[in-house]
């Protein structure tokens, strides 16, 4: 229930007090969603006061200005997210409360700095190239793909990313040892990245993945992520985990 004054005008005389008074039990007797007082906006002359206290009616409230207070401001509630949070996480927490800037914080709460809108679009916008400069936690890859890992040997990824939408040698001769390799249903690549000094094997489309390429992954190191999405859209998505929003933003937070 929300409180509402009823006043008269500034200098009251017994009118405009009278006045405020009568209005507020009127509005008080026919409506139960608000609870009126009568108040006024300055001292009261004698004869006001003599037929108040005749009457046995209590003074007014008084209220000198009626100035918008701190306590009369809706505040948002703040959207915060962590400083290691990918930046797919971070755009997904934009579209989810529908907000143009969300706070960086660390893990005790502490704000770090702030992120717009366009902050993170003009990092979606970077080239993919110098993917191996970063330091990729395994866990935000298995998050941002929503991926599973059958066999999880690194906690953080360094490398490039190779994509196999070539031949056989082709793929072979570009794998570097290190490299994500992201692949479809093509388990002789599978089997032969995995032997080659990959260090992770992302497998799109949801397939299974054939236990001799698990078996290989294990003898060799290699973590191996099965995802459902496709080979595009991985690849579009992984490179919003290169690193996290707040390194991504040191330039232009505050």
């Amino acid at each position: 229930m929300s409180v509402v004054y009823v006043l008269g005008h500034r200098n009251p005389d017994t009118d405009s007090i009278c006045s405020a008074i009568a209005y507020s039990d009127f509005k008080n007797l026919t409506e139960n969603d608000n609870n009126y007082i009568p108040a006024r906006l300055g001292p009261v002359n004698r004869e006001t006061q003599f037929v108040l206290d005749y009457f046995g009616v209590p003074l007014p409230e008084l209220i000198e200005n009626v100035y918008t207070q701190v306590s009369d401001i809706h505040f948002d509630k703040p959207v915060n997210v962590n400083k290691d949070a990918s930046m797919f996480e971070a755009w997904n927490m934009i579209l989810k409360y529908n907000v143009r800037t969300i706070n960086i914080v660390d893990e005790e709460g502490k704000f770090l700095g702030l992120a717009t809108l366009g902050d993170i679009a003009k990092v979606y916008l970077e080239s993919s190239s110098g993917f191996s400069k970063y330091a990729v936690p395994v866990k935000n890859i298995v998050k941002t793909l929503k991926g599973k890992a059958l066999v999880l040997k690194e906690e953080v990824f360094r490398g490039n990313i190779i994509v196999a939408a070539m031949q056989m040698d082709d793929i072979r001769s570009r794998i570097k040892e290190g490299d994500l390799l992201i692949v479809g249903n093509r388990v002789d690549v599978q089997l032969m990245a995995v032997k080659s000094g990959i260090k992770v094997l992302i497998v799109t489309g949801g397939p299974e993945v054939a236990n001799d390429v698990l078996e290989a992954a294990e003898v060799n190191g290699v973590t191996v992520i099965q995802v459902p999405y496709d080979t595009f859209d991985a690849v579009k998505l992984i490179w919003t985990d290169k690193k996290s929003l707040w390194v991504c933003l040191q330039g232009t937070t505050y």
